[in-house]
């Protein structure tokens, strides 16, 4: 944000990337915003993201140019830094790719020629994305990368102790015995903070309150036992079923012996 250059986080799902930078963009009003993209991200859907981040009119009657217009002279007048989480949907996502990567280049001339500082939060698939770009459309992905003042690759999963200073936030006045149970799953799941989010969300249906001050070993027992480990395991059940029939689909035909063709061309 000082230096009003760009920075790009990359990191694995469920490390909490986007709990972080919506916190610290709060941390930040009037210097910072946080906007996340969508799935079936265009043009249109991305400006508007950003114009409902900046404060800008965003109604549907608005066309992807109006936005973009908009957008474009309230960061250059004001200079507020954009933190754009889930940016690899910057990038068209099929696994053809017909055409350069407008947004990304819109990226490198309209935010970062004109000093204005810019975060990209993303997971791997950023850079998997940039690679298709540039083998399937030639597209110069040096200019970009040479506008990233900081890739920041972040390790492949907190430590324990990290995810225990998460869970003893998010559930407040708890007990040890709470937080290491808590901690327990998240370890066991390997899915990072994302478990502990997801525990705190059982918990917090089953009680009907968003307070977890009171939680009980005996609510995280039931919220993990009762159903995230039966959803867990029956999502792993699926998955192997539809890669093995899969695997059977894709699976080579057995070449036949020359000697059986030899036979068959004899008679």
């Amino acid at each position: 944000m000082a230096s009003r250059n760009m920075v790009l986080l990359d990191g694995l799902e469920g490390r909490g990337k986007t709990e972080a930078v919506k916190a610290w963009c709060e941390l930040h009003p009037g210097q910072a915003r946080f906007v996340s993209l969508k799935g079936v991200a265009n043009k249109t859907t991305a400006f508007r993201e950003m114009a409902h981040a900046l404060g800008i009119t965003y109604g549907y009657g608005r066309t992807g140019p109006e936005m973009q217009s908009r957008v474009e002279d309230v960061l250059n007048r004001s200079k507020i830094m954009l933190v754009i989480d889930e940016a690899h949907f910057l990038f068209n996502q099929t696994r053809r790719m017909t055409a350069r990567p407008e947004l990304i280049d819109w990226i490198d001339t309209a935010i970062c020629n004109r000093g204005i500082g810019l975060a990209l939060v993303t997971t791997p698939q950023f850079i998997a994305c940039m690679a298709r770009a540039k083998n399937q459309v030639e597209w110069n992905f040096n200019q970009f990368r040479r506008r990233v003042k900081r890739w920041v690759k972040l390790p492949e999963k907190n430590s324990e102790s990290d995810i225990a200073a998460v869970a003893r936030k998010v559930f407040q006045n708890a007990g040890e015995a709470v937080i290491k149970k808590v901690v327990g799953y998240a370890l066991l799941s390997k899915r990072d903070l994302s478990a502990v989010g997801d525990v705190a969300a059982e918990i917090r249906a089953m009680l009907g309150t968003d307070n977890l001050g009171k939680v009980s070993v005996e609510h995280v027992h039931r919220a993990i036992s009762d159903f995230l480990i039966p959803s867990d395991q029956a999502f792993k059940v699926s998955l192997d079923a539809a890669e093995s029939a899969q695997r059977k689909t894709n699976r080579r035909p057995v070449p036949v012996p020359l000697e059986i063709l030899a036979r068959s061309e004899e008679r």
